[in-house]
C-alpha cells in the first residue's frame, strides 16, 4: 500500500489538485462545479458530497481515497508515495532518458522554428521514450528525434 507523506487534511489535498489541474477554475469547470464551491472547500469553510467528491478527484485524476482521506496513493497506479512536494514516481520511468528526449524534442523544434500541439508533442515523446527505453540506449539518437519531429510538425 502507498505511504502518504506527510498528513494533509482536506484543504490541503484541494490545494494539490488544483495545483494539479492548473488553476481554481480549471478545477471548478473540469468537475462541473463554481469557483466559489472550490474556494470553499480550499479554506476549510466546508466539505463536498460524495458526488462532489468523485467529480473533484475525476476531474483531477486523483484516487477518491486519497482525496477524501489522505490514505492510499495520490492516483490508482501511483506505486510510490507521495511526499510535500507532490507525487513522486519512479516505477519504470527514466528520468534522465526522459529529460533527454525532451530536450532533445525542444531543440529540434526551436531550429525548425516548429510548433507542435501539446497531444502530438505527448505522442512524440511517449514514442521517443518506447524506442529509446527498448534499446537501453545511453544516448539519445539525435537524428532519430529530428527524422520524427520533421514528420509531427
Amino acid at each position: 500500500m502507498a505511504e502518504v507523506l506527510p498528513e494533509t487534511s482536506f484543504n490541503e489535498r484541494i490545494r494539490i489538485i488544483i495545483e494539479k489541474v492548473g488553476s481554481a477554475e480549471k478545477l471548478a469547470t473540469l468537475s462541473g462545479m463554481s469557483s466559489r464551491v472550490i474556494g470553499k472547500y480550499l479554506a476549510g469553510e466546508s466539505d463536498p458530497s460524495r458526488e462532489k467528491l468523485v467529480a473533484l478527484a475525476n476531474a483531477a485524476g486523483v484516487s477518491v481515497a486519497w482525496l477524501a482521506t489522505g490514505e492510499k496513493a495520490l492516483s490508482p497506479e501511483q506505486p510510490d508515495f507521495v511526499c510535500e512536494h507532490g507525487p513522486h514516481y519512479s516505477a519504470g520511468i527514466d528520468e534522465s532518458l526522459l529529460i533527454s528526449i525532451i530536450e532533445a524534442i525542444e531543440e529540434h523544434l526551436a531550429a525548425i522554428d516548429g510548433e507542435l500541439a501539446p497531444k502530438k508533442k505527448a505522442q512524440l515523446i511517449a514514442t521517443l521514450y518506447s524506442i529509446f527505453n527498448k534499446e537501453k540506449a545511453a544516448v539519445v539518437d539525435t537524428s532519430t528525434v529530428l527524422r520524427l519531429v520533421k514528420l509531427a510538425v
